[in-house]
């Protein structure tokens, strides 16, 4: 199975994206994890 970069590119760049979100979420809700 061949992918090409900028496909490897675009996903590294949206899953960077989701982390930084994450992370922003979890500092301005901290009570969130306590919900799970």
């Amino acid at each position: 199975m061949k992918i090409p970069e900028t496909q490897i590119e675009t996903l590294i760049k949206l899953g960077h994206k989701r982390v930084e979100q994450f992370r922003a979420n979890q500092l301005r809700a901290p009570n969130v994890r306590a919900r799970f």
